[in-house]
């Protein structure tokens, strides 16, 4: 007998109804009602991700072997299953967690659940479709080489997260695709449905109760779970900067500071203090160091969030000559920088303005809620960010600054 948990929240600043539903084995989920042409998308999170690999990059390779066919289903079939509706499924690896998301009408759904049910129960995961996926992998990880800026990235990723899954990128390493059996990939999967934590969240214009049976199976699919996520922190205890020789004509500096995770309270000040530093044209690493001073056209900063460490990252592509004097004053503006109300003001607005804009579809509102949820805000955290945002004073964007700016890990990579 199957042991759920319903709970039903209004959200009145949206009109919409959440549905929460708690199954025994850990896993969640949680619905969006909506009111339209009969649209539905949804994002499922699998924990795991590339914690816990024993070849870097098998989680990836499954993720793209389970829309290969199951038993019940072709690949033609799965495929068929959305487009037919002119929807979509795909299926993503990352650092925590794996991703599937979909898209489909209304009349659409029920079959589109039962095929998600059937990849997660009994894929085919053939030997064939491995080969392809393996050559498929390592161009794609030799083309990652080929971009100064991913190129720069991945060697920063590997020097500060060493020893731990985060410091090879989701797609894994030419060792680890190779070292890839089919057998290995059958334990990898039954491994992450083992992981407590897995989050369905689905916005559309359905009545839940009419789909309640595939929901659940859905949930089903995933096993008691018995396991959890390491959760231990990544912190950063010094500061370090570290040189790469490289042929081109720019040199590409990327550093990294710590940042706090979305469950903290001092998240919301952070991404204010993100986005004045280095989000726009009217952001401080812009106006400083391009329009100022004419280091370079490319210069931000974002926020990447893990499970264990959420950084935040700077990136400027200069001429070879300057690559030392920018890394110098780009760190210089991150930890020495006073942030005034004005700045402070444009960066709320900008936040709030972006958020809408990308929640536009149901695939980025169900994306939004299960991200949301997964990495420990809350789901409600979605219709709660404007007020969030908003309330937060420049005192806070500049005491946050100073909290978690101290240390720094940079790369220079060029001639």
């Amino acid at each position: 007998m199957r042991v759920v948990f319903w709970i039903m929240f209004l959200i009145m600043s949206s009109s919409a109804q959440i549905l929460e539903i708690n199954h025994k084995n850990g896993a969640k989920l949680i619905i969006k009602r909506t009111a339209g042409p009969g649209l539905v998308a949804g994002t499922l999170l699998i924990p795991g991700g590339t914690n816990g690999e024993k070849n870097p990059g098998e989680t990836y390779l499954l993720s793209q072997l389970l829309l290969k066919g199951t038993a019940k289903y072709s690949a033609e079939e799965i495929s068929s299953t959305f487009e037919d509706f002119g929807g979509s499924i795909s299926i993503s690896t990352h650092e925590d967690f794996i991703e599937l998301t979909f898209e489909t009408r209304t009349q659409g759904l029920s079959r589109a659940l039962d095929v998600i049910k059937s990849m997660l129960k009994e894929p085919l995961l053939k030997e064939d479709d491995l080969v392809r996926e393996k050559k498929n992998a390592l161009e794609a990880i030799a083309s990652r080489a080929e971009s100064p800026q991913t190129f720069a990235m991945d060697k920063l990723r590997a020097f500060t997260f060493r020893r731990t899954s985060y410091e090879y990128p989701p797609i894994g390493t030419p060792e680890g695709i190779s070292s890839t059996t089919v057998d290995r990939l059958k334990q990898r999967l039954s491994e992450a449905l083992n992981v407590k934590g897995s989050i369905l969240a689905i916005v559309g214009d359905f009545e839940p109760s009419d789909f309640k049976d595939r929901l659940l199976e859905v949930l089903d699919a995933l096993n008691v779970s018995q396991g959890n996520i390491s959760t231990s922190e990544l912190i950063m205890t010094e500061s370090k900067q570290i040189r790469l020789s490289r042929e081109g004509s720019q040199s590409t500096v990327v550093c990294m500071f710590m940042a706090p995770s979305p469950k903290d309270r001092d998240y919301y000040p952070f991404l204010v203090f993100d986005s004045a530093l280095g989000s726009g044209m009217s952001s401080l690493l812009f106006q400083e160091l391009r329009e100022k001073r004419g280091y370079a056209y490319a210069v931000y900063s974002f926020v990447r969030s893990f499970a264990r460490a959420s950084r935040l990252l700077t990136y400027i592509g200069t001429s070879p000559q300057n690559g030392e004097k920018v890394m110098s004053e780009m760190i210089e503006l991150v930890k020495s920088h006073s942030f005034k109300e004005e700045q402070v003001e444009l960066a709320k607005r900008r936040l709030i303005g972006l958020h809408l804009l990308r929640r536009q579809t149901r695939r980025q509102q169900s994306s939004a809620l299960a991200w949301n949820e997964a990495l420990g805000a809350g789901w409600r955290s979605e219709e709660e960010f404007q007020n969030l945002i908003s309330s937060v004073d420049t005192n806070a964007v500049n005491s946050v600054k100073e909290k978690y700016t101290k240390y720094y890990h940079c790369i220079l990579v060029g001639p």
